[in-house]
Formats: structure tokens, C-alpha cells, sequence
């Protein structure tokens, strides 16, 4: 399965928050096609990963300087067509950001790389994408944020 994506928020419904054992319900915003491609992402997750995506998205209101994202609100941009592993790994890959405080850096994707290919590992992802993610050095960051730890 192929998905093709711009920009999309995955909202979450929380009553009293993960931590606080109350319910916390995914809800995908976006087109017909997103909210398809992103149910079969999300549940392609290894259940660690499916409790790690939701209990970041249930308890975490942090700012990225350019977009405040109210608890339960995680941003997934990407601009390419992902298979169904790849982008539910980089679910876990941008709650892994969120739940890090949106500190930007070269160390900081180097982490959360390594958080995303334990989803991999665990998904049986192709051999080809875990390639690719082992072979990152955690650099793309500076063609995003050129001023960011380790891009100078």
C-alpha cells in the first residue's frame, strides 16, 4: 500500500490522559484517503508502538516555535509515497520528537531514528527501508533548520 501525503494532524480524544489511566481515542483529521492510509499505518504498529504513539499524543502540549500543538495533536508532514511500514514508523518517529520537547538537532534525529527502526524491527519492515534508516546520520534536519545542534 502506497500513501501519499502533504500535511496532515492526527487528533486524539483523551478523557483525563494516558498517564492518568483515563481513555485516549485516535481520531485522524484529514481526507478519506489519509484517514485510511494512517488507521492501516497506525495498526501495521507493533502494540508497544501503538501504546507509545498514543500515550505521547495523550500527554504532551509542547511548541515547536512555529506551531503549538495542543495535548493530543501530533504533525505528520511528508512528500513522498510511503509503503504502510514506513510511515507507521514515522508515526513513532514524530511522537518520539514530541515527547522529547521538539528539541532540534542533529543527536536529537540520530534518537528518534533509532526509536523509529525499533518500530521497523518490530513491524518485519523490508530490509530495504531499515537499510535506509541505519544508513542516516541524522543530518537532514539542516536542510530544515540550518541553526540547529550539529549542522553547523
Amino acid at each position: 500500500m502506497k500513501v501519499s501525503l502533504a500535511l496532515a494532524v492526527l487528533l486524539v480524544s483523551c478523557s483525563g490522559g494516558a498517564s492518568s489511566g483515563g481513555g485516549c481515542e485516535l481520531a485522524w483529521m484529514g481526507s478519506k484517503d489519509f484517514v485510511t492510509a494512517t488507521d492501516a499505518a497506525f495498526h501495521r504498529l507493533h502494540p508497544l508502538d501503538q501504546t507509545y504513539v498514543r500515550d505521547v499524543a495523550c500527554s504532551v502540549e509542547q511548541t515547536d516555535g512555529r506551531t503549538t500543538v495542543a495535548p493530543g495533536a501530533i504533525l505528520i508532514s511528508t512528500e513522498h509515497n510511503e509503503s504502510v511500514t514506513w510511515y507507521g514508523s514515522t508515526l513513532v518517529h514524530e511522537a518520539c520528537h514530541i515527547h522529547r520537547g521538539f528539541k532540534a538537532g542533529v543527536s536529537e534525529e540520530k534518537f528518534c531514528n533509532t526509536r523509529q527502526l525499533q518500530a521497523l524491527r518490530r513491524m518485519q519492515a523490508p530490509a530495504s527501508e531499515i537499510a535506509h534508516l541505519s544508513n542516516q546520520d541524522g543530518r537532514h534536519v539542516c536542510a530544515i533548520i540550518p541553526t540547529a545542534e550539529g549542522c553547523s
